[in-house]
């Protein structure tokens, strides 16, 4: 356990240690200069520990998965349009939009992948100082499965958009 003043290690069950046992207005029967605020923590690690980068993780990968999911849609819309013997060029120049669209997704995504995992390895270093910070745990989670169906969508785009090219030269 931590002091609740100082952040300090402590084993003492009631979460003070012995530096601030002096301090405490229940163990020495003074009353502090302020009692109704929360003691300050010299603790970096608090439950607030690595949010907002969990959060750019879960954008990145959430962005990632919607430009992966356009360029996946002009594909498979360009691919029904060959079976329909459509204009090339009409086809073509949506092959490559959603190629364009491709580019970006994969950005993105890589970008979703280090920040999830910066995300989990925050956790489990703030719970190993005594925070948890679920959030961040959550977020991180949520980030790398996204980033990986972003990838997963693009890879598929790119196999149709070759298949398409494929096609389009017969």
């Amino acid at each position: 356990m931590y002091c609740k003043y100082c952040g300090k290690y402590t084993e003492n069950l009631n979460c003070i240690c012995n530096d601030c046992v002096g301090k405490s207005p229940y163990a020495t029967g003074v009353t502090m200069a302020n009692t109704s605020e929360q003691p300050v923590i010299n603790n970096e690690y608090t439950s607030k520990y690595g949010r907002s980068n969990a959060i750019r993780a879960f954008v990145f990968s959430l962005v990632s998965t919607f430009l992966a999911g356009v360029a996946y849609g002009l594909v498979l819309v360009a691919l029904a349009l060959i079976e329909e013997y459509v204009d090339k060029a009409e086809i073509k120049s949506m092959l490559s939009t959603g190629f364009i669209f491709i580019i970006p997704a994969l950005v993105f995504s890589i970008l979703g992948l280090i920040k999830g995992i910066k995300s989990i390895k925050n956790f489990k270093e703030a719970k190993a100082n005594g925070a948890t910070p679920v959030p961040t745990l959550v977020f991180g989670i949520i980030a790398l499965v996204e980033a990986a169906a972003a990838i997963l969508i693009t890879i598929l785009s790119v196999f149709f958009i070759i298949i398409c090219f494929g096609a389009l030269a017969l």
